[in-house]
């Protein structure tokens, strides 16, 4: 069609530009007949120019309105074209729509394709939108930073960071690096502990972050102060997702699915997210437990996914079963370090997701994990392959799980007594050395360095706030005569 349209307008130019010509000669010739009537100096021609010229005039003319009608109705046929292919686009998107909201979810086979016997028609509407998508693949990389989460979600044009690590490490910048990230469209911190926001502050450093989301919950860790204080030096947009927020960034699209307010419990106020990219979803869960898994249960929001991160690192503390079942996932992948202290993760966990047939990743036994997905297939790569065995309970935390033996009251009297004798030289939570500090009950080294980062603290009743420290521990702790606050 470009090359007509293209010929018709040379030809009206063409056609245009002759009649003026042989009107201009015409106009000639009849100043010259008129010169040699008044016997003024004129020119006698041999040929019949009046004949040629009229002729030139009047096919020019014709060939004029010829050519214009002519791509007038080449337009209106190209404009009623397009208007064709898009009405069949969009019936065929809402066709595609509806079918796939109809389809059933196939379940997990050992090449993890979810290619399904359907019909031709249903096929090619499906590959019509997969070419449309702009993004190409999209990868979530799962990366192996020990006792912590990290992943990356990377298409073509867009780049998202969820978590950043445990603040000892540096695995999360060397990975970038590798794999060539300059921007970052996002950066989620899922709750403020410093296995999850550990080296956020070196990324923002390194990189250039276009927006930055955190629960919103407030920490007095340095840790937790200086990605603040980055953030406003940077000015990076900041934000405070809530359930029921919806998001497009590239292809990809992210909705909130937690917290709806804040209760003050970081590991329950944890962001968990749900991103779908074409038909394939992954859920990301944070630190979140059986409290927050409850809530979105009772929540209207779909929780099925494809590909499950597994909360809190693999804990009994997370993903119950009727959760488990909500989310229906064909994969499961927990983030979690060899040798943990905590015994993560548990084998009631690993157990439960093997019942319900679901193949089962960690970072400890698979190392970095990626996910390659079209929108429509997916397939997931590891840096090795070893088999998942529970974390081992430390002596720290078996004694954090046992309840303390019934004393008679002279050993309570006993016990007091020496408590207040020994008052002055109690650990001084504000003071002591990480060393020091795992000599309390339920102390261990992970517990004592998030102590180091989060003081100073006003009372002993503080220590609520770290990580794996409850009510009953706290007690623990308190009646120990341990610690104390100068």
């Amino acid at each position: 069609m470009g090359t007509i349209q293209i010929f018709l307008t040379i030809v009206i130019f063409v056609s245009f530009l002759t009649f003026i010509v042989s009107a201009a000669g015409l106009i000639g010739y009849a100043v010259n007949s008129l010169f040699r009537k008044l016997g003024l100096p004129s020119r006698r021609f041999t040929y019949p120019v009046f004949k040629i010229l009229t002729t030139m005039i009047l096919l020019s003319t014709l060939l004029f309105f010829f050519a214009s009608f002519s791509a007038e109705d080449l337009d209106q046929f190209t404009a009623e074209e397009e208007l064709e292919e898009v009405v069949a686009d969009t019936e065929l998107s809402q066709k595609v729509k509806k079918e796939e909201q109809n389809d059933k979810k196939p379940s997990a086979t050992s090449t993890k394709s979810k290619e399904k016997e359907i019909p031709k028609e249903k096929e090619q509407a499906k590959q019509a939108k997969e070419q449309r998508r702009s993004d190409g693949p999209l990868t979530v990389h799962f990366i192996d930073v020990g006792q912590g989460d990290a992943m990356l979600l990377k298409t073509k044009e867009k780049a998202i960071l969820l978590d950043a690590g445990d603040w000892r490490g540096q695995e999360v910048v060397s990975y970038l690096r590798r794999e060539g990230i300059d921007t970052l469209d996002l950066v989620v911190g899922s709750h403020e502990h410093a296995d999850h926001i550990g080296q956020m502050p070196q990324v923002l450093n390194e990189y250039k972050v276009k927006e930055v989301w955190l629960t919103g919950n407030q920490t007095t860790s340095q840790l937790f102060e200086n990605l603040l204080q980055t953030i406003l030096e940077k000015d990076i947009a900041y934000h405070e997702p809530r359930a029921g927020e919806h998001y497009q960034i590239g292809d990809m699209q992210i909705e909130v699915l937690h917290p709806e307010q804040l209760t003050g419990d970081l590991n329950n106020d944890s962001l968990v997210l749900k991103l779908t990219y074409g038909t394939v979803s992954f859920l990301f869960t944070g630190d979140a437990e059986r409290q927050a898994e409850d809530r979105m249960l009772q929540g209207a929001q779909n929780l099925e996914a494809t590909i499950l991160k597994i909360g809190h690192h693999g804990s009994d503390t997370s993903t119950t079963p009727s959760f488990l079942q909500a989310v229906n996932p064909e994969v499961a992948i927990i983030s979690v370090g060899a040798n943990n202290a905590y015994g993560h993760p548990s084998q009631s966990v690993i157990d439960l997701l093997h019942q319900q047939g679901i193949d089962l990743y960690a970072t400890k036994s698979h190392g970095h994990i990626k996910v390659i997905t079209d929108g429509k297939d997916y397939h997931i790569t590891t840096d090795k392959s070893e088999s998942l065995k529970a974390g081992k309970v430390s002596a720290e935390e078996r004694l954090a799980t046992s309840s303390p033996a019934p004393r008679s009251s002279r050993e309570t009297s006993h016990s007091i007594s020496k408590e207040v004798r020994s008052r002055d030289n109690c650990i001084d939570l504000n003071r002591a050395t990480a060393e020091e500090l795992e000599r309390i009950i339920h102390i261990g080294p992970v517990r004592a360095e998030e102590i180091v980062l989060t003081r100073p603290f006003q009372s002993v009743d503080d220590l609520i706030s770290i990580n794996g420290i409850g009510s009953e521990r706290l007690a623990d702790i308190k009646a120990e005569g341990k610690a104390c606050v100068k």
